[in-house]
């Protein structure tokens, strides 16, 4: 009779480390994806107050990105063009809105845009 003995004390070592280090792993997971879910619901209250504020302004209120994307509008400002969110909202103004309303009070504006500064426009060349 031949046998073979082995110390696997070492290996044995390793994988419960491997299992502790995996346990650990998927916590920091669960807490992780915790606090980015409440950060998303936090934003997503803030973004409908926000819209719930212009919204009931009677002017008309956007936000237009310096690559020309409508990223906030309210709905007076979607009642004068009559569009829906959802037919301006990410998309670049020029197509949506037509090349015209780019236009609006000239270059100046074009470029107080680019830069991300305020305008103060009194409607549509």
């Amino acid at each position: 009779m031949i046998g073979v003995v082995r110390d696997i004390t070492e290996r044995k070592q390793v994988a419960a480390e491997v299992a502790l280090q995996h346990i650990r792993l998927e916590e920091r997971v669960e807490e992780r994806t915790r606090e980015l879910r409440a950060g998303l619901a936090a934003r997503a209250e803030t973004e409908s107050f926000a819209q719930t504020i212009t919204d009931n302004q009677p002017t008309l209120l956007a936000y237009i990105d310096p690559a020309f994307r409508l990223r906030l509008a309210n709905r007076a400002f979607l009642a004068w063009f009559g569009k829906t969110r959802d037919e301006l909202i990410g998309n670049d103004q020029r197509e949506t809105l037509g090349w015209g309303w780019g236009a609006v009070r000239g270059a100046r504006a074009r470029r107080r845009a680019r830069a991300g500064r305020t305008w103060r426009g009194a409607g549509v060349a």
